[in-house]
């Protein structure tokens, strides 16, 4: 296994995502006994809610933040793991590993602020009984991934 040199750019966002992280914790933990019992859990594609249950599986979002950053971290430390789109090889394993980390690093960062968004909506949204979410801002995100995906996979293309 190589060992690469951490750079500013990955403890910087691997700083911002453990922050966020913690945000996610403890906004669910701060409101957590605030919440109604029965709390709207689901959304359809409109935003509207469309299941409801107890308030504990509002613990899910951080819970599965906590899943996908440990996950994450996991493989931005082991890129011989990873499936590239190009052969790798001796000459460019090197160039190839480290367009994979930062892809991974920056993938988390959005992922983490996916569950931050819903956890305060799903908080927010059953605090003040309203019955909406916002599907552009998920629709962002998910776009966001994409284009994050697609622009370190040309990325590997171009190293190879």
């Amino acid at each position: 296994m190589v060992k690469f040199k951490t750079n500013f750019f990955n403890i910087a966002l691997n700083t911002i995502s453990i922050t966020i992280l913690v945000s996610n914790w403890a906004l669910v933990l701060f409101y957590y006994f605030d919440l109604p019992n029965i709390i709207n859990s689901h959304y359809n594609i409109l935003g509207e809610p469309d299941n409801s249950g107890n308030k504990i599986i509002i613990l899910l979002l951080p819970i599965l933040s906590l899943i996908t950053y440990m996950g994450f971290s996991y493989l931005e430390k082991r890129p011989h793991l990873l499936n590239y789109p190009v052969p790798v090889n001796t000459k460019n394993s090197k160039r190839l590993a480290s367009i994979a980390i930062k892809a991974i690093i920056l993938i988390k960062l959005i992922v983490l602020l996916l569950f931050l968004f819903l956890s305060y909506t799903m908080v927010f949204n059953n605090l003040e009984s309203s019955s909406s979410m916002n599907n552009s801002i998920l629709m962002f995100f998910v776009g966001l991934i994409v284009f994050t995906l697609v622009y370190f996979i040309n990325k590997m293309y171009k190293a190879k």
